[in-house]
């Protein structure tokens, strides 16, 4: 069983890859596409069926106040789409402050700044499937 966590974003897209028993969430890789969804789409189909992605998992881009603006309106939208593409469980999971954390992790590396960017929605990435996965965890676990 792999899951695959999702940064979404309208230029940039993190994915990270969870091991197969869904305890520890890896980076994968950062693309760029031109805000096409087929484009994002079909790359992504391409990760799930490289990699046997079983449930994909995106960050969900809600207000500080838990509302969701457009950018969470838009990442429902692809989450929808990945849905039919795809075939497989697709959750939201809210990805409130997963970047300030990326970017306080990032700011501890000695790395220059375009690598920190190109880093960044990796990380992103990986924060919000591991804290996915935590809570997977510690519900079975309760």
């Amino acid at each position: 069983m792999r899951i695959l966590g999702i940064d979404y974003g309208l230029r940039h897209v993190g994915l990270a890859l969870s091991d197969v028993l869904g305890i520890v969430a890896q980076g994968l890789e950062t693309f760029h596409y031109a805000g096409s969804i087929d484009t994002l789409v079909q790359k992504i189909q391409e990760v799930v069926k490289r990699h046997k992605v079983t449930e994909v998992v995106i960050g969900l881009p809600l207000n500080m106040n838990g509302t969701k603006g457009e950018k969470a309106k838009e990442t429902e939208s692809v989450a929808q789409r990945l849905k039919e593409a795809t075939g497989l469980s697709i959750h939201l999971w809210d990805e409130r402050l997963t970047t300030v954390g990326a970017t306080r992790e990032l700011s501890r590396w000695r790395l220059g700044i375009e690598k920190k960017k190109k880093l960044l929605d990796r990380l992103s990435a990986q924060l919000i499937l591991q804290s996915y996965l935590d809570f997977q965890r510690s519900r079975a676990a309760s």
